[in-house]
């Protein structure tokens, strides 16, 4: 039996509006991430939001010393204070636990040398946590810019995202492919070793990696498309091998 790698999702909290234990708290992570990892050959597990302080960090070391990679998800807005900035007007919903789980998660893997790859809120965290910075909502952009909250069904290709050549996207899709968008904020300064690798027509930073620390991000989702767009599959594919490697 060949042996999968095993790939660390990182969780969240939902609260239940409706159902018989109204705000009930729930541990998840969408299914798409967790479908995306396993038809592309590896074995996804869900990290869930765990109490903080030392113990988080022994739970990180012990489970992801047995994985072979780390995907960040998408989600709630970083909460802002913990990277010295406030809470602008338009910043969305906010759960601090959440970003002191992905900061351990991603500092722990660092140290691990395991591949990352973050999607949406993951791509904006892996770019604060290695000290770029993001814009807390597109509407304070001083140039006009595409919508990029389509607001439409989740795997339809909604913008056109272009990569630079020499960059693992560019090997994946070429010069350019089209992708969803469901965002509000956007990088404006990539993070210490981050190359920016693709752009939307407006400038708006899409894709972004560190090749040398096996390093992926993605603003845009790809999970919610692989199902039925086949190009998409390819970023798993891709990562679950460099899990292997």
């Amino acid at each position: 039996m060949n042996k999968k790698a095993r790939i660390a999702v990182s969780g969240s909290w939902i609260f239940d509006p409706v159902d018989l234990f109204p705000s009930y708290r729930r541990a998840y992570a969408n299914d798409d991430y967790i479908r995306s990892v396993y038809e592309a050959g590896g074995l996804p597990y869900i990290f869930p939001i765990l109490q903080d302080g030392p113990e988080l960090k022994e739970a990180a070391i012990q489970l992801l010393s047995q994985s072979e990679g780390l995907i960040l998800t998408g989600g709630q807005d970083p909460f802002f204070p913990f990277y010295g900035q406030d809470i602008q007007q338009k910043c969305g919903s906010v759960l601090p636990e959440r970003d002191l789980l992905d900061k351990i998660l991603f500092e722990t893997a660092l140290e691990l040398k395991l591949p990352i790859l973050g999607i949406c809120r993951g791509f904006q965290m892996i770019n604060l946590l290695l000290g770029g910075e993001l814009l807390q909502d597109l509407s304070y952009s001083k140039k006009p810019l595409l919508k990029h909250n389509q607001e439409e069904r989740s795997d339809m290709p909604f913008h056109r995202v272009a990569f630079e050549p020499g960059n693992s996207f560019y090997e994946l899709w070429g010069d350019s492919v089209m992708t969803n968008s469901f965002h509000h904020l956007a990088v404006i300064k990539a993070g210490e070793g981050l190359r920016i690798c693709g752009c939307t027509s407006d400038g708006v930073i899409e894709a972004v990696e560190d090749k040398s620390r096996r390093i992926l991000g993605t603003q845009f989702h790809p999970e919610m498309m692989s199902a039925s767009r086949p190009e998409m599959a390819k970023l798993f594919r891709y990562f679950v091998q460099l899990c292997e490697s």
